[in-house]
């Protein structure tokens, strides 16, 4: 697969340089090859790969799908036109967006308890998440990102702090908003998630950035 990857990037690149004569850049085979290296991207050693060849097909990867973000899975598809049905402007859907997230996810106790004690521990994809309707801070960033991406939206997952939430272009800059607090919040003592709606979190987060993933 990775030299698949590999013969693609070269064959990417020798295109791009011929792009002004053949557009390459408009052509469609340059969305089938950044969708195809999109989907391949996740907790694997193709990622940077991949993200390579995104790159050089001048399509940003925060609109891509991958294997963990399944923004072009027929029910996320389906569930992002419903929650942002009527709504006409990007600040609007991505509202919409936070505003079902953090109302129909619930943060998973039990899940929380296993990652602590599991060094192995896999985290749910979007999908997985979506399905389940709970999950960890993780879970709540990747099924974010998908539902962003799938209405056009571009979403990045980064993390800090033994943590994960979004970051969301909205108006050509970059906004933090974090759903798994915008949920509610853990309570230790009750070893209970206790659901209380947020707004503040839509463009806020609590936690210091270290870094973001790259799918």
């Amino acid at each position: 697969m990775k030299h698949v990857l590999t013969s693609l990037l070269l064959i990417v690149v020798v295109l791009g340089f011929l792009s002004p004569k053949y557009g390459f850049y408009q052509h469609a085979i340059a969305d089938e090859i950044a969708n195809h290296a999109g989907s391949i991207r996740g907790e694997n050693p193709l990622t940077n790969v991949a993200v390579k060849v995104i790159q050089v097909t001048n399509r940003s990867p925060n609109l891509l799908p991958s294997q963990v973000v399944q923004s072009t899975d027929p029910q996320i598809v389906q569930l992002a036109k419903e929650i942002t049905n009527g709504k006409t402007t990007n600040k609007e859907k991505s509202r919409a967006i936070y505003d079902w997230m953090t109302h129909h996810i619930t943060y998973d106790v039990e899940e929380y308890k296993w990652w602590k004690s599991d060094k192995n521990y896999v985290y749910a994809s979007a999908l997985e998440t979506l399905k389940k309707g709970k999950g960890l801070c993780m879970g709540y960033a990747r099924l974010n990102a998908a539902l962003h991406r799938a209405t056009g939206i571009e979403a990045k997952i980064v993390y800090g702090q033994e943590h994960a939430w979004n970051q969301i272009k909205l108006n050509g800059k970059w906004q933090n908003q974090d759903t798994t607090f915008g949920a509610g919040y853990l309570d230790m003592k009750k070893n209970q998630f206790v659901p209380s709606y947020n707004p503040a979190y839509f463009a806020y987060t609590d936690k210091r950035q270290e870094g973001e993933f790259e799918w």
